[in-house]
């Protein structure tokens, strides 16, 4: 049996090599191996209770530069989380090799036009993850001002390299001027493999801000996939060419469900790009264009090879536009080669626009009263020629009309559509009949 001295000598070891609060802060600390870092450890309260709380900008950025210090020691990403409902205050720039991880409620008590504007940026960096955050802005004082957002990644004038690996998913963003913004259009490097996925983008107020997600540049193998916008004041969803030599391509954008702003899925020069499976009804104002689909020349760019097929395309009863466009002329400018290579199939729509060349559209349904139109530039030397106005199923009465000027029109067939309901053909005979 142990001796009643041997027991008191052994207890008060265990006392005596107690760790300090010194050592138990030390043992928390990461070490240069941890793959998982807490903003907490750096410093963040992450105590927001409506009215008020701790600004726990400075906590982040200090998480995030720490991870990113293991990940040029390692090459592994690293992942930092957020808990509770933290304030920010400030930009908080993320670096290579970081995922910034919820679940977590961000608060920016104001967002303004003056810097900082955007929440979380990205600049020049590859393997950057953003998930499982709910980004809140109680005042938004931008307007449509594009650095106002809640996420965004930047080229730099002096960046030459070719970046990849930008994920943005199952995010909540609510009331930022613009949501999520991906744009390389500085310096002669490229970004590519971008995920955005699974978010939640919306406003309170009807139309406000602009663009729910936008992407723009010189950005490649991107996908846009299950995420549901509301509510936003300009496009839900862009994908933009900022000039010949920023060119955008190579994308997929899918499943995605907008309703309610002002444009749905706009295609501004983009190219190889596909559009399927989205469901889309953009919602009319008097007097603003707002198709709930649209593919035009931008910065001089126009699209070539786009797909878009299986999707719903509505604008409601009564909007002062159509549905979807297809459409290669701009204000006060035409391209003079005005090919697409276009293919518009498989989607429900209640009206379609046509300007163009070598346009596709076939296997589509019409929704009752629905319109397609064939138009031209007015200009002799840029007609619309070789379009196919396939079989379509037409559920009600509609109507066709291409242009008046047959000398604007060229080799454009019309082949036998099925309907439920007359169809009114005008100008037919500018049309080629199988």
């Amino acid at each position: 049996m142990m001796s009643k001295a041997l027991i008191s000598l052994l207890l008060l070891g265990s006392v005596m090599y107690a760790p300090s609060p010194l050592q138990i802060l030390l043992a928390e600390a990461p070490s240069a191996s941890s793959s998982v870092l807490n903003v907490k450890t750096y410093g963040a309260v992450c105590d927001w209770n409506v009215t008020g709380g701790t600004d726990d900008t400075k906590a982040f950025q200090a998480a995030i530069d720490a991870a990113h210090g293991l990940y040029t020691k390692t090459g592994s990403p690293i992942t930092v989380l957020a808990s509770n409902s933290c304030e920010i205050t400030g930009t908080v720039n993320l670096l290579s090799g970081v995922t910034l991880s919820g679940p977590a409620k961000i608060v920016i008590p104001s967002q303004t036009a003056k810097t900082p504007r955007t929440t979380f940026l990205i600049e020049a960096a590859d393997k950057v993850s953003i998930e499982n955050l709910e980004i809140d802005v109680l005042s938004n004082k931008c307007g449509n001002n594009a650095a106002c957002s809640a996420i965004r990644y930047e080229g730099t004038s002096s960046d030459k390299a070719e970046h990849s690996g930008i994920y943005i998913r199952k995010n909540i963003i609510v009331d930022s001027a613009w949501g999520i913004f991906v744009r390389y259009v500085a310096g002669s490097g490229s970004l590519r493999d971008i995920d955005i996925s699974s978010n939640t983008i919306k406003s309170t107020l009807t139309y406000t801000g602009s663009d729910g997600i936008h992407i723009a540049g010189r950005v490649s193998d991107f996908r846009i996939t299950a995420n549901k916008i509301v509510n936003r004041g300009d496009a839900a969803i862009a994908a933009t060419s900022e000039a010949p030599e920023y060119r955008c391509s190579h994308g997929i954008v899918r499943d995605n469900l907008l309703i309610e702003d002002l444009v749905g899925l706009d295609n501004g020069g983009c190219s190889d790009i596909t559009y399927t499976g989205n469901h889309v009804k953009a919602t009319a104002t008097t007097g603003i264009s707002n198709p709930a689909f649209r593919s035009y020349p931008y910065h001089d760019v126009k699209p070539t090879r786009v797909t878009i097929e299986g999707n719903s395309f509505e604008n409601p009863s009564g909007s002062p536009d159509v549905a979807a466009k297809i459409d290669m002329a701009v204000v006060s400018k035409f391209i003079p080669d005005n090919t697409t290579e276009s293919i518009f199939t498989g989607n429900i729509i209640s009206s379609l626009y046509l300007r163009g060349s070598s346009i596709q559209v076939r296997d589509n349904t019409f929704l009752p009263s629905a319109k397609l139109t064939l138009d031209y530039y007015g200009q002799a030397k840029i007609a619309s020629t070789n379009n196919t106005i396939g079989p379509n199923t037409w559920q009600g009465q509609g109507s066709i009309t291409a242009g008046a000027n047959p000398g604007l029109l060229g080799n454009n067939l019309l082949a036998p559509q099925f309907a439920n309901g007359a169809i009114t053909i005008t100008n037919g005979g500018n049309f080629v009949h199988p």
